[in-house]
């Protein structure tokens, strides 16, 4: 495909996936980085230094007037994603934005109307659905390689340091918790499979100061069974698991998969699918496609599917509300 246009890029936000963000932007040779925006001049003076834009904002409204950007990645706390996605777009930016795309259902619904009525790309960053080895997984899955589908199971649970309570997002009770740092990732994949609203059982749960450190679910499903396992107090392997009438799949890193695990006929087969570049670039490239193709929404993470994942978080949440006071 010939490539004669260049997308212009900005960044709201100047933290660690801000960098990841940037470093692979640099392989996609059809995009530029404009701008950054942020709050703190040292930390954007330092941005810049390691990935040079000509312009640095201190306030993303500033960014967000900028006529030379075409489109925004918005990097910024989960708390502050709704109303900076819904003023690119009524500024005639595309966004691409950082899972989770909202807070809950209803703020994501928000923003898929304004996506649609202004007629504006909007696409939330789920990456992994987006990897060379999902796909395969996927492709090898619906050929009925395992038979039926019939569960996944779904697990990210990792050690947070004590340390880090009170003074980044993982603790704040509005826009922190494992179900929407990491949580969103399970709901993703199991959205990509099973239907329906599901029937939620909350095998265990932990809330320390009104945040969720640790949820164990059960979902039931139209047409099969998912759980998923996410927590920031404990240490276990990170990991989907899909199982069908002839055998079972394990992909690990089920948020960065690279490779996966056949389990069929007492025989293992492992599939090993390097990154293109890193894991973020893959969905870079299919974004920057759909905008330099007048796309408006995408088929890989449409808006109903942020939508819904964010309502299987709502409806999980809800659970682990009621269990933790023993309603």
């Amino acid at each position: 495909m010939t490539r004669d246009r260049i997308v212009r890029w900005g960044i709201l936000g100047a933290g660690n996936i801000a960098h990841r963000f940037a470093a692979s932007l640099q392989f996609c040779d059809d995009c530029i980085l404009v701008a950054v925006s942020g709050r703190n001049i040292e930390k954007l003076d330092a941005f810049v230094k390691e990935y040079p834009c000509k312009k640095e904002y201190v306030g993303y409204e500033y960014l967000l007037a900028d006529s030379e950007i075409d489109a925004v990645y918005l990097a910024l706390p989960h708390g502050m994603h709704k109303e900076w996605a819904v003023k690119a777009m009524l500024a005639g930016k595309a966004v691409l934005c950082e899972k989770p795309a909202a807070l809950n259902q209803e703020e994501v619904k928000e923003i898929a109307n304004v996506s649609r009525q202004k007629k504006c790309l909007f696409m939330e960053a789920m990456k992994s659905r987006f990897e060379p080895a999902y796909y395969e997984l996927k492709k090898r899955i619906q050929s009925g390689l395992i038979g039926t589908l019939q569960s996944i199971d779904t697990s990210i649970c990792f050690l947070l340091p004590p340390e880090m309570k009170g003074k980044t997002y993982h603790f704040d009770p509005v826009q922190g918790g494992a179900l929407l740092d990491s949580g969103i990732y399970c709901a993703s994949l199991l959205l990509d499979y099973f239907h329906g609203t599901p029937d939620i059982t909350i095998m265990d749960a932990r809330m320390e100061r009104s945040v969720n450190v640790y949820v164990n679910a059960c979902c039931q499903f139209n047409d099969g069974t998912g759980s998923l396992e996410v927590g920031f107090d404990r240490t276990l392997e990170r990991r989907a698991v899909f199982r069908g009438t002839d055998g079972e799949i394990i992909l690990p890193d089920l948020h960065r998969p690279h490779n996966f695990l056949t389990l069929k006929d007492d025989q293992e087969v492992e599939v090993s699918i390097p990154y293109i570049h890193d894991d973020f670039y893959p969905q870079i490239r299919h974004f920057t496609d759909l905008y330099l193709q007048g796309s408006k929404e995408s088929s890989v993470m449409s808006l109903g599917d942020s939508e819904n994942c964010a309502a299987l978080l709502d409806q999980i949440k809800q659970k682990v509300m009621a269990y933790n006071h023993g309603i």
